[in-house]
């Protein structure tokens, strides 16, 4: 499945994990289905520019944050490109 058709299922409101590639829906349904948006607001994502989804993608990882944290009491790290552990 290419990245452009998960993107259409998800749209659709049928959220699958791209085994493919390994992505997750761009709201992480497909492993956290208590994530999924609106139908409306996947149709906004979809037909809208970077600047749009970017700003989009950053509500949707915060939301997944948010779940992990709460669902595990710990917290969650995003790390960048270096391979140094800060402590």
């Amino acid at each position: 499945m290419t990245s452009d058709e998960q993107l259409d299922e998800w749209v659709k409101g049928n959220s699958i994990h791209n085994e493919m590639t390994g992505e997750c829906c761009p709201d992480f349904s497909c492993c956290s289905p208590e994530l999924a948006i609106p139908i409306e607001q996947r149709i906004l994502f979809q037909k809208n520019d970077g600047n749009v989804r970017f700003a989009m993608l950053g509500m949707f990882l915060r939301e997944a944050i948010a779940l992990a944290t709460k669902e595990t009491g710990k917290k969650v790290y995003i790390a960048g490109e270096s391979q140094e552990t800060i402590h």
